[in-house]
């Protein structure tokens, strides 16, 4: 019984070990691990990340300018994903 509970602790360790590079990686690398299958719809998700922060930088340039801000501030590369995930924390603290 006690092997099955630390297989459990070796395999959910594991897991966290990987959420945190992977993590790490998108924040402060400005890349994320997709695997071969995934390519075209990190693509296209980079692509609809990117029309959404030129589309904000007309529309609400106040807080998407915060959102470069707290990007600089955390020491975060500033990718159109880290920037949009700064402007959704800002605009939800704001409401």
């Amino acid at each position: 019984m006690g092997g099955f509970f630390a297989g459990i602790v070796v395999i959910g360790s594991l897991f966290a070990l990987f959420a945190g590079a992977s993590w790490f990686m998108q924040k402060f690398m400005g890349t994320k691990p997709v695997s071969r299958n995934d390519i075209g719809k990190a693509y296209q998700e980079a692509e609809k990340d990117k029309e959404a922060v030129e589309r904000l930088l007309l529309t609400d340039p106040e807080n998407i300018g915060k959102a470069f801000d707290e990007c600089e501030r955390k020491g975060y590369i500033k990718t159109y994903t880290n920037v949009l995930a700064e402007y959704r924390r800002i605009t939800n603290l704001q409401s």
